[in-house]
């Protein structure tokens, strides 16, 4: 049986490292047409959407590093 985190931010770190892998499971074999690819002209393709996310974990990681 696995532990259960015992505070918010241990909840919202193991929230968040579980959409970080499902993201960079769904990405991995992605051919380049598909990373290019945007759902209309005005709107970002997978790629930025990617480095976006990226982006976002090196904020996170700074977060937590200090907390």
């Amino acid at each position: 049986m696995a532990a259960h985190p015992r505070s918010l931010g241990e909840t919202l770190l193991r929230s968040y490292k579980l959409a970080h892998e499902r993201l960079l499971k769904a990405a991995e074999d992605l051919p380049p047409e598909e990373f290019a690819w945007s759902a209309g002209p005005s709107l970002h393709s997978v790629a930025w959407q990617l480095w976006h996310a990226a982006r976002w974990d090196d904020v996170f990681a700074s977060y937590f590093h200090r907390a």
